[in-house]
């Protein structure tokens, strides 16, 4: 099955990512990593997304999540900032492994609300890229060391694997995930691409993974055995 995407807004992006939904504001959120921006955005039924708003943080936006209290955070530079619904801003001490060479990158919560982060390079190749686990107590933990380009990341929707991607060697890796200890498994190669680049991923509720392939103008769905179902061109 192959199906087209459409143009959903009119705003120009340098680097426009990680679409995430804001149960408590009933809006989509996104952000513009090298102008700093987070958008707030509503669904029309046509597919559209209005931006309702938008927040200039001052620094590169890798990523934003939302907290049960409403609070966003966000993906600074090199450390995490929360931004309270009151406006409010508090920028977290700087990550460990994060230097000046480098930036935060995708990152998203999981099911138990802690949060992964990973890390990209800003002077050229790299294979010292980290994937990071920030604790509910602030606690940071290393789960990868050793990637290009540490990008997009999913769970099952049972919680108990992990998918993340490292951009530059065109790899899927997948894990085993402990979603109420946070405890990862060893992990192994699930899906390796001989063209384009995964970038973003996201999982449906049927454990299929939806991945945008950069480079290639596709966005592909596979199933939990690795078999390609769909694919969206735009």
């Amino acid at each position: 099955m192959s199906v087209t995407a459409a143009v959903a807004n009119d705003e120009i992006h340098i680097l426009g990512e990680g679409p995430f939904w804001d149960p408590i504001r009933s809006c989509l959120l996104w952000v513009d990593i090298v102008r700093g921006i987070v958008f707030e955005g509503a669904l029309h039924p046509a597919g559209r997304i209005e931006i309702t708003g938008w927040h200039h943080f001052g620094e590169t936006t890798g990523a934003v999540a939302v907290s049960a209290q409403g609070d966003w955070l966000v993906a600074g530079q090199d450390s995490l900032i929360c931004r309270d619904p009151a406006g409010n801003v508090r920028r977290y001490p700087p990550l460990p492994t994060v230097g000046g060479k480098q930036r935060l990158n995708e990152g998203k919560p999981d099911p138990a609300g802690r949060y992964l982060i990973g890390t990209l390079c800003l002077e050229g190749p790299s294979t010292t890229e980290t994937l990071l686990q920030v604790d509910h107590d602030g606690g940071v933990r290393a789960v990868d060391e050793d990637l290009t380009l540490s990008n997009g990341l999913a769970w099952s929707p049972d919680g108990s694997q992990l998918y993340s991607i490292d951009t530059n060697r065109r790899l899927v890796f997948r894990r085993s995930y402990g979603a109420n200890t946070g405890a990862t498994g060893p992990r192994e190669e699930f899906l390796a691409f001989s063209e384009g680049y995964p970038d973003g991923v996201t999982i449906d509720a049927e454990g299929h993974l939806w991945i945008a392939m950069w480079g290639l103008g596709e966005v592909r769905r596979y199933s939990p055995d690795g078999e390609l179902t769909e694919s969206v061109s735009v």
